[in-house]
């Protein structure tokens, strides 16, 4: 395996991690504090993106299964860069919709697709390229919402979007010339779209072989409900609770305690154990967050929730790894169609609740329902080792 190919998935990843960490510091101010909308319509703004998703997420899968990860990446990169375009160029609330559909068909086509050709490329040492993935995000998240937040002094908000479309047109660039295509050469018969039914066939046949991967299936659907929710509210907490001065440099510290979670995954020899361990422990500190939002020890919580979910972060795709064994973009993407379904429940709900009842109390309802997530992922280590190896 040439060096430089390792090197491009690094540094392709990096990108997504620093246009994704400048958005996500940005975003939910943007619509808020620029656009001045309620919570309830800034929420709503993301829901044509699940929606999209939705639809997307599945054929997206199976076409990189059969045509190849890094076609499929490419395609959901170029529609990412439409996206922020959409959102530089205008301010109309019902055009925002259309840039919501983009980001909806970029994210479903990488979600499987990336990590397939990250797995596929590093599978030989699987938790190496995991720990320093995770650890390249995070310090991305170290460095770019503290640029980003000084940068919001003398940049206009929507200015961040520009940027978001320069760094995606580099990324094609690198996908095209820098990484080499990995691809398992399947038959297929049929008409053109027969791909559609052979990976489907694949993802129900996994699912009735398999209850590990049930159960991590359903806890992928919650997953997406409480994820969206506390991303949404994340900043916004910080901000309530710290001032907006210094939520760059609260995600930065919380980043900086993700590494050490990182590590501590890394170095951890118990891994089905911690694996659940670590979430069940993630969803205390989550509901002490929205209970006590605006003081200091809710972001002592924000911390704490970040070391457990970077172990988390790491022991997941491990053990994900593990139980799925074949057609690994199908899968992963099934897994991400799960969470767009819980996506697009939190969004219908967490604006209303957020408006009505506080911020906090999405946090809280969040961390309630992570616990019920963490009894699922118990199950899934109870049953991972009985897991059959599914051939095709």
């Amino acid at each position: 395996m040439a060096l430089k190919k390792i090197h491009n998935i690094y540094l392709v990843s990096g990108l997504f991690n620093v246009t994704n960490s400048m958005l996500f510091t940005t975003y939910f101010l943007y619509l808020t504090n620029v656009l001045n909308l309620s919570y309830t319509m800034a929420t709503l703004l993301d829901l044509p993106l699940f929606i999209t998703q939705f639809f997307v997420e599945l054929p997206s899968g199976f076409f990189a299964d059969k045509y190849g990860y890094k076609k499929a990446v490419i395609i959901g990169t170029l529609a990412l860069t439409i996206a922020p375009l959409i959102f530089f160029l205008t301010t109309s609330y019902p055009i925002l919709f259309i840039a919501g559909v983009f980001y909806g068909i970029g994210f479903a086509f990488i979600s499987g697709a990336f990590d397939a050709l990250a797995y596929e490329t590093f599978s030989s040492d699987l938790k190496s390229f995991l720990t320093i993935r995770n650890l390249i995000q995070n310090i991305a998240n170290i460095i770019v919402p503290i640029i980003t937040i000084w940068a919001t002094q003398i940049i206009d908000l929507r200015t961040f979007y520009l940027f978001d479309f320069l760094f995606k047109l580099l990324i094609i660039t690198i996908l095209i010339f820098g990484i080499k295509e990995i691809k398992k050469i399947q038959e297929y018969s049929g008409y053109s779209l027969d791909f559609i039914r052979v990976g489907s066939a694949s993802v129900l046949r996994q699912l009735r072989s398999s209850k590990a991967v049930v159960y991590q299936a359903s806890s992928e659907f919650l997953w997406g409900i409480t994820k969206t929710a506390i991303d949404l509210f994340w900043i916004k907490l910080i901000e309530l609770s710290a001032g907006q001065n210094n939520i760059g440099f609260v995600f930065a510290l919380a980043s900086i305690v993700g590494i050490l979670g990182n590590v501590v995954a890394y170095k951890l020899k118990i891994i089905k154990t911690a694996f659940w361990l670590s979430f069940l422990i993630h969803s205390i500190f989550v509901i002490f967050a929205g209970v006590f939002i605006g003081s200091t020890f809710a972001i002592i919580c924000v911390l704490g929730q970040s070391f457990f979910i970077n172990i988390y972060g790491v022991l997941s795709q491990i053990v994900i790894n593990k139980i799925i064994q074949v057609d690994r973009a199908s899968m992963f993407s099934f897994l991400s169609f799960l969470s767009g379904i819980g996506k697009i429940i939190s969004i219908l709900s967490v604006g209303f609740i957020a408006d009505t009842y506080g911020v906090g109390s999405v946090w809280i309802l969040a961390g309630l329902i992570i616990i019920i997530i963490s009894w699922q992922l118990y199950l899934v280590q109870k049953h991972m080792d009985d897991t059959p190896i599914i051939t095709v």
